[in-house]
């Protein structure tokens, strides 16, 4: 084509900004029914769902545990010790350590009551009571110091 000649649009070029006219319409409405705040779909913004707590299930496994020692069950007590405690008790006592070393030390000497006394050939029962409901006011003042109050309280014996 020689210079300063123009092309003239044919039906090929109307045919594809037609096209493409219609994509940004549909776009367009889009955005406008489905944007928060338009349209009839849109809730506004929710809130957004808490975080269950990792150590949830540690104040309710220690008064298990003081529980089945109430009754006899020493190996019922140091299953779940073992299963539901043992592990989440150092990770509250690192984060605890993180704020007051002293509470750390703490946690971390009355699980280690607890655990002499479990890996005794016969644990006694007088001891190991006691030193689990030690560990219970323990954590529970460790878990309030870092920001996991539990409102969970021990029932029945234990």
């Amino acid at each position: 084509m020689p210079p300063g000649m123009r092309r003239r649009a044919g039906p090929v070029s109307t045919t594809a900004g037609l096209i493409f006219a219609g994509t940004l319409a549909v776009l367009a409405a889009a955005l406008l029914l489905f944007w928060p705040g338009r349209g009839g779909r849109s809730e506004g913004p929710r809130a957004a769902a808490a975080a269950p707590d990792a150590y949830a299930p540690v104040l309710p496994g220690l008064c298990r545990s003081s529980a089945a020692v109430s009754s006899g069950d020493v190996a019922g007590a140091d299953r779940v010790f073992a299963d539901t405690i043992h592990g989440p008790l150092h990770d509250i006592a690192r984060e605890a350590g993180a704020v007051d070393r002293v509470m750390a030390a703490r946690v971390l000497e009355a699980k280690q009551a607890v655990e002499q006394e479990l890996e005794r050939s016969q644990p006694d029962p007088g001891v190991l009571g006691p030193n689990i409901d030690r560990l219970i006011s323990t954590t529970r003042a460790a878990l309030a110091l870092t920001g996991h109050p539990s409102a969970h309280v021990c029932t029945g014996p234990g």
